[in-house]
């Protein structure tokens, strides 16, 4: 399971958003592996996702890395929309903190959940 914002949904669902960054203490899904996409109401409810994605590739970099292509990626139109997406969710920009990028894609559509 991979917890998301609920106004990623919709991005995540319509392969806007292929990409998230992640602050982990060790990397915690691996490349080909299927995970649940919820939403932090629905964290433990065993049933409730939004979608399914696959993993398509798990590396490490810093902040102050990403690329205008990352950003879009991520569903944001510019580096700075993603800056203040980053700061509303973790609190700080810390351009040195490295991240867990995450590259996925769409599998399945949960059509019963909520979004």
């Amino acid at each position: 399971m991979i917890l998301f914002q609920p106004e990623h949904i919709y991005p995540i669902l319509f392969g806007q958003k292929t990409e998230t960054r992640r602050i982990w203490n060790k990397q915690r899904v691996k490349v080909g592996t299927i995970h649940q996409a919820k939403v932090g109401k629905d964290l433990f409810q065993k049933d409730t996702y939004f979608a399914k994605i696959r993993i398509l590739d798990v590396h490490t970099e810093k902040l102050r890395w990403i690329s205008i292509d990352s950003a879009k990626r991520e569903g944001y139109d510019s580096i700075e929309a993603y800056q203040a997406e980053w700061i509303k969710i973790n609190k700080e920009w810390n351009p040195d903190q490295e991240v867990y990028v995450i590259h996925f894609e769409l599998v399945e559509e949960n059509e019963a959940s909520p979004a």
